[in-house]
């Protein structure tokens, strides 16, 4: 499933660039995708299939063509040294598959690969230079600075990706909601190309990070919320479109058997002061994009009472809505660990996206470190959203006594959730 993830978005990157153009392009640091893309358009006349919704290689010729093109040209060391950290992205590339299995059908690699963005690396790369690993209170430099600071190598690029983000979010806002996506995947393989919104296009400064699992992601930059916070912090604060998702790979990670979960853990009904319930904002950002949820299980340690809970939650959720009135619990083995029952009741074939947000790390980081730790949670979960109470100084003064850590202990836990194939969002 991954190569087919990859060539799609290598394709779609890469359109621009290529048309017009009858000669292969050079390689380049734009990397392998766009190489693949222009071995694919300007190498092989071969067969084609619908796997992206557009005509495309079928995989086995597609992954004969780079091995002998890398073989002609002795690219294989150059391919090393574009991705030195992601030997399993190359075996994934090279690895043939079943062209007449339905694209639902195809197995999940074991072993996911992620890809930063250009600026995400450079955050990871200075780190220690821009303070962090700071955990002191009185020692904790802004992280702001990543995004306002012009002398930075990276301002040029994330200026730009700043205002594509408030492209692609028109183009989120403006979408017009669909059915549920499992109801044609059986008679219509092309059903993803429906909620492909072309995100290479509306993203051309390549900011972007990539998953095999789960495709384009945001960057993971602090200061974890919207960069307009750094210009206008109390209007910006709750703005929750800097995450980025790529709805079409997740429809064709997609089984018309699939079961869709949302797991809420910290499911107040109230939010600082009569703001909508963050949660909502998912449910109808998946609904609109044809992915209905199934199953809300909705944890609330706070105190309710059914005809509270019952008037607050929308009609149209009330079908799937599950509503716990406990605590949760980090207990591996307790029935109050969402993710215990996760594992005991669903499996790799469904959509399962969880939220944590319960303001107590003593209870937050053991599950978000079981979800980092367990194999058994690779393929399983598919997006996790978490706030992460750190010592982050533009968020520290918001979060009060509940932080306990450093900047670089949120990019290392969100960035290696990331590596395991978890699509992990900074919550707000």
């Amino acid at each position: 499933m991954s190569l087919v993830a990859i060539s799609c978005w290598a394709r779609r990157k890469m359109t621009a660039r290529l048309e017009g153009s009858q000669s292969l392009p050079p390689v380049s640091q734009d990397g392998l995708l766009g190489t693949m893309t222009a071995v694919s358009n300007h190498v092989i006349d071969g067969r084609h299939s619908r796997l992206c919704g557009r005509k495309f290689l079928t995989i086995p010729v597609f992954g004969s063509a780079i091995l002998i093109w890398a073989q002609l040209v002795g690219f294989s060391s150059r391919i090393s040294s574009l991705f030195p950290q992601s030997p399993l992205m190359i075996e994934s590339l090279l690895s043939h598959q079943n062209e007449s299995t339905p694209f639902y059908e195809s197995s999940n690699e074991s072993k996911p690969f992620y890809q930063s963005s250009s600026a995400e690396r450079y955050m990871l790369d200075n780190a220690m230079a821009l303070g962090y690993n700071m955990s002191s209170r009185n020692s904790l430099k802004p992280t702001c600075p990543l995004w306002t600071d012009q002398k930075l190598p990276v301002h040029y690029n994330l200026s730009q990706y700043l205002k594509e983000l408030t492209n692609y979010t028109k183009r989120v806002g403006a979408f017009k909601p669909i059915q549920d996506l499992r109801l044609s995947l059986h008679e219509n393989h092309d059903i993803c190309d429906t909620v492909d919104l072309d995100l290479p296009a509306i993203f051309p400064s390549q900011q972007l990070s990539f998953g095999s699992s789960f495709g384009a992601i945001e960057p993971m930059l602090p200061p974890f919320r919207h960069p307009d916070i750094c210009a206008n912090y109390h209007k910006s604060i709750f703005n929750m479109n800097y995450m980025v998702h790529d709805f079409a790979q997740m429809c064709r990670r997609l089984k018309p058997t699939s079961r869709t979960i949302l797991v809420d853990m910290g499911a107040s009904l109230e939010f600082h002061g009569g703001r909508a319930q963050p949660a909502i904002y998912l449910t109808n950002l998946y609904r609109k994009f044809g992915f209905p949820f199934d199953h809300i299980y909705a944890y609330e340690v706070s105190p309710k009472t059914p005809q509270q809970v019952f008037k607050a939650v929308p009609e149209k959720l009330l079908a799937a809505y599950h509503w716990i009135n406990l605590g949760v619990e980090s207990d591996p083995k307790s029935k109050m660990n969402p993710l215990r029952m996760l594992l005991d009741n669903y499996n790799e074939d469904d959509l399962i996206v969880v939220k944590l947000d319960i303001d107590t790390p003593s209870i937050e980081l053991p599950l978000a470190m079981q979800l980092l730790k367990d194999e058994r949670y690779t393929g399983l979960i598919d997006h996790f959203y978490f706030e992460h109470h750190v010592n982050l100084k533009e968020l520290v003064g918001a979060w009060g006594a509940s932080v306990n850590g450093s900047v670089l202990d949120s990019i290392n836990l969100f960035m290696g959730l990331r590596e395991k194939g978890i699509a992990a969002h900074s919550w707000v």
